[in-house]
């Protein structure tokens, strides 16, 4: 099963990311290129916020693809490139506050109550716990605005709207974040120029220029984006570091304030339930217990998903080569470095048989989770105990199978209901402590004892 699962990671990072993010980015600038820098705006902003509403979807990639799409509009109406870049700049922080203020005033503040949310956001995590001890300060320091700048954006946001804080002050600590935005901006803009030409088709047509030249317009334009968008990823990682090291130090210098933090029982016992689930998930799926057909479907999937990285990875010769720049058009014709206005035009035959693959073994990964699933669900309902054995090691070295460990469907449940308790003032989840046996005295026990008596 976990085979499935890391191919199929494979191939949606070498094919679905590396190539077709590609195509779509070149038939994004060819559509767009004609509309209205209105329209382009609005279509951004919503595409935008619908990732951003997405809790593991960061913001790079938005920024980003504004970089690419917004100047090839708005050098016309704007009067340049860097006219151009300057609006995409406003509009990505704006895009960013407006994303901020829904994550956490129309998911955080309205949802609060819900089990589910706050358990998405880690509330009884270590890193969660940390950051509300943070952002519960009054005012804006540094170890606050590298939090909002450089923790994870979904879960930050939707903290804030849990804990109910001011949405001016959240906002207002946000934006440094202007300073990862510009150069993944400029990134993306460099990555469209490019793309263009000395004089395009398009350019002869409306006599801007004599003769078609394919050769690129700016030569630097790759070079620079390479390096703006190294820029990005260090201002990103550096803004982690920050947060990372201020979290670090409110562990070590205010551990009491951080234990006295209460516990979320609700979202204890959902984290108990889970792993509940999870290990009645490991005792009805193994191997033995499979019926085959199931087993037959594991096998099948391994396969598929075998082939299609083997021809991804090693073979090749699944995609037609294309880029964004060197003359390459998403509606040039086949033999000119275009596809013709077809996507399916740049999927070889490899490429079919591999993604062919990578669909059937996604098929059948989601027939596996709906029948563990069915079998946990019924594991549950039926009251049954799982049944796990452990192995020691006694001196000598030998291995010996120890006495069964019986745990119910329900127990850790009940086991979790009866931990979480409050004392002092202070909330924390504390180990079940099951009463000592008194050790009992068999009848041959008693035996030896008279005996020995006798011969004294």
């Amino acid at each position: 099963m976990y085979i499935m699962y890391w191919g199929l990671l494979y191939v949606i990072f070498m094919a679905v990311v590396a190539k077709f993010t590609v195509v779509l980015l070149a038939w994004l600038i060819e559509t767009t290129a004609e509309m209205n820098l209105v329209l382009v705006t609005v279509i951004i902003i919503a595409v935008g916020l619908s990732l951003f509403l997405l809790p593991p979807v960061p913001g790079v990639p938005i920024y980003l693809t504004g970089g690419i799409l917004i100047p090839n509009v708005g050098q016309r109406v704007l009067g340049g490139i860097a006219p151009a870049v300057i609006y995409t700049c406003f509009v990505s922080i704006a895009l960013k506050l407006l994303a901020c203020t829904l994550q956490q005033k129309a998911i955080g503040v309205p949802l609060s109550g819900k089990v589910y949310i706050r358990q998405l956001v880690g509330m009884n995590s270590g890193l969660i716990r940390t950051m509300r001890l943070v952002l519960g300060q009054r005012g804006l320091n540094i170890a606050k605005v590298a939090i909002l700048v450089g923790g994870p954006d979904w879960p930050t946001s939707v903290l804030c709207g849990i804990m109910d804080l001011g949405l001016f002050q959240i906002l207002l600590g946000t934006l440094p974040v202007f300073f990862l935005i510009v150069p993944t901006v400029l990134a993306g803009t460099f990555v469209w120029m490019s793309g263009l030409q000395m004089c395009s088709e398009k350019d002869v047509l409306e006599e801007a220029c004599d003769y078609f030249d394919a050769s690129p317009k700016y030569d630097y334009a790759t070079t620079l984006s390479a390096i703006f968008l190294t820029g990005a990823g260090m201002v990103q990682s550096g803004s982690m570091v920050v947060a990372t090291v201020y979290l670090e130090a409110a562990v070590r210098t205010r551990g009491g304030e951080l234990d006295a933090i209460p516990i979320d029982k609700e979202v204890a016992l959902a984290d108990e339930m889970d792993a509940e689930k999870r290990l009645i998930f490991d005792e009805v799926t193994q191997w033995h217990l499979i019926p085959l057909f199931m087993k037959l479907n594991l096998l099948l999937g391994s396969f598929c998903i075998i082939v299609s990285c083997y021809l991804l990875g090693i073979i090749g010769g699944c995609f037609v080569p294309f880029q964004l720049g060197g003359g390459y058009t998403f509606s040039g014709e086949l033999d000119n470095k275009g596809l013709d206005g077809n996507v399916t035009n740049f999927v070889l035959r490899n490429g079919v048989i591999a993604m062919g693959c990578f669909g059937l073994c996604f098929l059948l990964l989601n027939v596996w989770w709906k029948w563990a699933e069915s079998k946990v669900q019924a594991f549950i309902k039926s009251g049954k105990k799982v049944e796990r054995s452990f192995i020691e090691v006694d001196e000598d070295g030998e291995e010996w199978t120890g006495e069964e460990e019986e745990v119910g469907a329900t127990t850790a449940t009940e086991q979790v209901r009866q931990q979480v308790i409050t004392t002092n003032n202070k909330a924390q989840i504390a180990p079940t402590e099951e009463p000592m046996e008194e050790p009992k005295v068999t009848g041959n026990e008693n035996t030896n004892e008279t005996n020995e008596k006798k011969e004294e």
